[in-house]
């Protein structure tokens, strides 16, 4: 359907343009359209950066150590997870007292990292301790795998309970 185009901004695959020039528009949306003579249709007045996913869960009890599943995400479409996972959080309600916790992060059945719970670094003045991942390289989920956290195996602590996690990734 073609428009008078004059003084409006539109919104396309996430990005804004206004119109700087009044045309006729075409009746699919072309950011680099112009009449031929230099002057362009459509300036770029707001960019979205890459399309974030929050991957969050929050898992209430004691974190053991018999190898549950504590969340698990099935990809809807293809999910770029950062070498280290710059952004993404986690922390425990309780911190660990007795031993060290390591969660494995899984995609499909093979494991590509852990969120990491020390006793040595003890929790913050409001009683709650940040983790640390390791995750070495960038890992692409394609749709339909999935990502899994779950409890560590092995020896486990006695206190250490609330987990909540946000895992950062880009749609791609």
């Amino acid at each position: 359907m073609e428009t008078v185009a004059s003084q409006f901004l539109s919104l396309q695959g996430g990005r804004v343009y206004q119109v700087l020039y009044d045309h006729v528009s075409a009746t699919t949306f072309d950011p680099d359209a112009n009449d031929g003579q230099g002057h362009d249709y459509y300036g770029l007045l707001l960019s979205n950066p890459d399309p974030i996913a929050d991957l969050a869960f929050y898992f209430p009890d004691r974190v053991r150590a018999g190898g549950a599943v504590l969340f698990q995400h099935s990809a809807v479409r293809e999910l770029i997870l950062p070498a280290n996972l710059p952004e993404s959080v986690a922390f425990l309600r309780v911190a660990p007292s007795t031993a060290d916790i390591a969660l494995p992060i899984l995609r499909g059945a093979m494991q590509i990292g852990s969120i990491n719970f020390s006793v040595t670094a003890g929790p913050d003045a409001d009683g709650v301790q940040a983790g640390s991942f390791t995750f070495a390289g960038e890992q692409r989920l394609q749709p339909g795998e999935r990502l899994t956290v779950r409890e560590a195996v092995g020896i486990e602590d006695a206190t250490a309970a609330g987990l909540s996690v946000t895992i950062v990734a880009i749609v791609a």
